[in-house]
């Protein structure tokens, strides 16, 4: 024991920049004085250290926390570093690369394989497993990223961008069949339509913050599902708010199916016509 209150334990000087120092390689704090199986350690060490974590297990001791330099935060398994939080509040996992500029980096690795199952298990459906709160309309909530461009995104007011769209159509994935009969006489119950969307406001349960743009002019082409629902029901959805959608992909094959019965049409009115010019050239 020294002035000022000092204390050292397994050393005979003054502890430096501390009241309190215990010298020695590991501290374990065990229930009992049996033999130990996993305990906490605390390492003693004087210096960073990417490799050795200062707080770690007996048995396991090159798992656990380090301090890999100043205002940083490791996490290693097995004396390699897995997980990072940085001094400015980053927190990366797989490796520490600064050239990543969000808050929560990711890296696979070298096989470039990554898998991300967020699992969601309740009773009840439209409970959401996952939700990016973004609070302008033109922010980009979700994104796949390739070769420096964009290949996929959503933004904040739920617009979609993507190079391409792909529906499972495979035959080994379907049953029953069947043709579809007089797609003509079903398409000509389907009105097109233009419309405007009504301008947004500030829902109670959004972000004090989110920004609602001025009304946009911009005139959209569509259907309205309300229609749709009683000419072909299965091409229209109703979510949990009671808001109904529309399956356009449902409707291309009958488009397909009502081209089909025009062109049939036409073949039987130009073959009519043939033969009636023919017998007036014969006259």
């Amino acid at each position: 024991m020294f002035s000022a209150g000092k204390v050292t334990i397994g050393g005979t000087s003054s502890p430096y920049g501390t009241q309190h120092q215990l010298i020695g390689d590991k501290v374990a704090f065990s229930a009992t004085s049996s033999a130990i199986t996993s305990s906490p350690i605390i390492r003693g060490q004087n210096s960073y250290s990417s490799t050795l974590p200062g707080y770690t297990w007996w048995g396991d001791d090159g798992t656990g926390i380090g301090h890999p330099s100043w205002g940083n935060t490791s996490f290693l398994l097995n004396g390699s570093e897995v997980g990072r939080i940085n001094d400015a509040g980053k927190f990366y996992i797989g490796s520490y690369n600064t050239s990543y500029t969000a808050l929560l980096n990711i890296n696979s690795g070298a096989n470039g394989l990554q898998t991300i199952n967020t699992v969601h298990i309740a009773n009840s459906d439209w409970n959401p497993s996952q939700i990016n709160y973004v609070n302008r309309p033109l922010t980009k909530g979700i994104v796949v990223s390739y070769n420096g461009g964009d290949k996929f995104y959503v933004r904040g007011d739920g617009v979609v961008w993507a190079y391409s769209y792909q529906t499972w159509s495979d035959s080994t994935l379907k049953e029953d069949i069947r043709p579809i009969p007089s797609a003509l006489s079903l398409l000509q119950g389907v009105r097109g339509v233009s419309y405007l969307f009504k301008q947004e406001s500030l829902k109670p349960n959004a972000l004090p913050s989110t920004y609602i743009p001025p009304k946009s002019n911009k005139r959209t082409y569509g259907l309205i599902a309300q229609e749709i629902e009683t000419i072909l029901p299965e091409a229209v959805e109703t979510d949990d708010k009671g808001l109904k959608s529309v399956s356009y992909n449902s409707l291309i094959p009958i488009l397909i199916e009502s081209i089909k019965e025009l062109k049939a049409e036409v073949d039987v009115l130009k073959s009519r016509l043939n033969e009636c010019c023919q017998r007036k050239s014969i006259d």
